[in-house]
């Protein structure tokens, strides 16, 4: 028959006691231990993530800030381009403006020392012909002849000029 032998018994009750104190003294804190362990490397996974992610926002936010950046240099330069033509334009529309304005000014003083010549040297042509009207004639010419003697050589002497300009 079978016969249990009572150190067996003890044995077995010693095994299960010692079981029950390993598993609540020995395993419980390792299982513990091993709990708490996969949740920090779950939480630092998903930690990893949410870094991941804000660094792929990131990035994508400067990429869009760069191309912004990019787009906004370029509309300057544009800018300053557009700006500097107008400049240079109204610069030489003043330049323009200020070399006729000169010019006309030298046209009127030009005609102006001409006519102020041409009344100098009828002055002196008058002058030249009285002399030689009075050396031609004899004794003394009055004011009024003076005057018909020079408006009479005037005349001629206009008629001549225009007839040799043309």
């Amino acid at each position: 028959m079978v016969s249990i032998n009572i150190n067996l018994v003890f044995t077995m009750i010693n095994l299960v006691i010692f079981y029950l104190l390993m598993k609540k003294f020995l395993i419980g804190p390792i299982h513990g231990v091993m709990e708490k362990r996969a949740a920090l490397i779950q939480s630092q996974l998903e930690e990893a993530k949410r870094t991941e992610a804000a660094a792929n926002q990131m990035k994508v936010e400067y990429e869009e800030s760069l191309q912004g950046a990019k787009t906004e240099c370029t509309q300057m330069i544009a800018s300053a381009k557009e700006s500097a033509k107008k400049e240079y334009d109204r610069i030489v529309e003043d330049a323009n403006q200020k070399s006729v304005k000169i010019m006309e000014d030298s046209r009127k003083t030009i005609q102006q020392e001409r006519d102020q010549a041409m009344e100098d040297m009828q002055a002196q042509i008058a002058q030249l012909a009285l002399a030689a009207v009075g050396k031609v004639l004899p004794g003394e010419i009055s004011q009024e002849e003076n005057d018909r003697y020079y408006a009479r050589f005037l005349r001629e002497a206009g008629e001549v000029y225009e007839a040799g300009s043309n």
